[in-house]
């Protein structure tokens, strides 16, 4: 009989996870933010054991000391490719230069840093990209954020699919129906 549940110290503060969607494998980002306290700001892959439910290191990305959290983890569908939300170093952010959504490839378990894109306006600091989501067949990408901007975006090219909605407050959730034709 598998286990039915378990629990594991992460070592760092949890703000996003995912599974990969065809093998038993959890996506998890955190971290401390950009503090000197000595907790990472990451995100890390385990193989998860179906019977047991133990996990087992596959690969870890650790951003720099001046980057924030990982507060958002998207896994496309059929690539090996991860979208995380990770605030840029605030004097970065306060210029207006945020490059927040940042994409990963997975590789010899190993995350092999990719593109960076701006999703978020704010100059604030304290604004994140809090929801990265595809499509179940990997076409688009969403992204919203907590100064309430969600954005639907052609995947690979990162062009809007359709013009930004501006919600008025914190984006938390949303997700694409089985269809992807419409968002919720």
């Amino acid at each position: 009989m598998a286990a039915s549940k378990k629990s594991h110290t992460i070592g760092f503060p949890i703000f996003a996870v995912a599974f990969a969607p065809r093998k038993p494998r959890l996506v998890i980002g955190g971290g401390g933010g950009p503090t000197r306290a000595g907790v990472k700001n990451a995100m890390i892959v385990y193989d998860v054991n179906e019977k047991t439910l133990g996990l087992s290191l596959l690969a870890e990305h650790q951003f720099g000391k001046d980057d924030d959290g990982c507060m958002s983890v998207a896994v496309h569908p059929k690539e090996k490719t991860f979208v995380v939300g990770v605030n840029s170093p605030e004097a970065i952010v306060t210029a207006g230069e945020n490059q927040n959504c940042r994409v990963f490839q997975l590789r010899n378990e190993r995350f092999i840093p990719g593109r960076t894109f701006k999703t978020l306006d704010s100059t604030d600091s304290f604004h994140h990209q809090k929801v990265a989501k595809f499509s179940a067949d990997g076409s688009l990408l969403m992204t919203g954020t907590t100064d309430g901007k969600l954005s639907v975006w052609a995947w690979p090219d990162m062009k809007p699919a359709i013009p930004a909605i501006n919600q008025g407050g914190e984006i938390s959730d949303a997700d694409f129906d089985q269809s992807g034709k419409k968002v919720g």
